[in-house]
């Protein structure tokens, strides 16, 4: 893996997996680092991995500067959701799906990855770092740290760059996840199954049949006493009756 992030541009001029992949310490604060090649001029695409020499998955943070509207920046985690997606397809992952609001499951219904999104702004305006925790033996079918470093970062990337050209197109006039909602719908696990909403507390707040996602990424659950209560993803995750 190369060492040193790359300088560089808006994401605009920089190619998708064109910035370096650089390497950190164990006890090096992986997100900070981040946030700080994010605030500076760092391209789209940058990517700091966690030294993965113990032997386990490397812990994975990656720069985007996707050019949409600041309100529009919650939608990123659905979107990094389908990147992994895409990933976990790619590597022979068979039935998986996204665990809402940011993990992705197996056809069993073990969790291989899960990505999560801190927004900041720095010198080139508004960016984001994704941060993904992933099983990549399993995720990208058996791929070497390296290879899967890349799979995971270029499909991250290409799944933004695309998004924000979306946005761009007058397609996300609804919400953010306009350009993406069949396709969200169509991959969250348990849709249209019997669910709990858990809160961040552990408390269950709610159960029924989990109904719908909307352009923003909240999720619906249909109740036995006929309500609909949607959810945020900072306010609650979803397990199996």
């Amino acid at each position: 893996m190369g060492v040193g992030p790359t300088p560089g541009r808006s994401s605009h001029d920089v190619p998708s997996g064109s910035p370096e992949v650089s390497l950190v310490g164990q006890d090096d604060d992986l997100v900070g680092l981040a946030m700080s090649l994010g605030r500076s001029s760092a391209a789209h695409g940058s990517c700091l991995v966690r030294d993965p020499s113990s032997g386990a998955s490397p812990e994975i943070a990656i720069l985007l500067r996707p050019q949409v509207p600041m309100g529009l920046f919650v939608g990123l985690t659905a979107v990094c959701s389908l990147g992994l997606l895409d990933v976990a397809r790619g590597g022979g992952g068979g039935d998986v799906a996204i665990d809402w609001p940011s993990g992705i499951v197996s056809g069993s219904g073990e969790q291989v990855a899960r990505v999560g999104v801190r927004a900041a702004t720095g010198d080139l305006g508004m960016f984001a770092v994704a941060i993904v925790d992933a099983d990549l033996p399993v995720l990208t079918g058996g791929r070497s740290v390296e290879e899967s470093v890349r799979l995971v970062r270029d499909a991250i990337v290409g799944r933004v760059d695309a998004w924000s050209d979306a946005v761009r197109d007058g397609r996300a006039q609804a919400g953010p996840l306009a350009p993406v909602l069949s396709e969200c719908y169509d991959s969250i696990a348990r849709m249209g199954e019997p669910v709990r909403a858990i809160s961040r507390d552990g408390r269950e707040v709610c159960r029924g049949v989990l109904a719908g996602v909307d352009v923003w990424g909240r999720v619906t659950i249909h109740t036995a006493f006929g309500q609909d209560i949607a959810f945020a993803g900072e306010q609650a995750s979803l397990i199996s009756l």
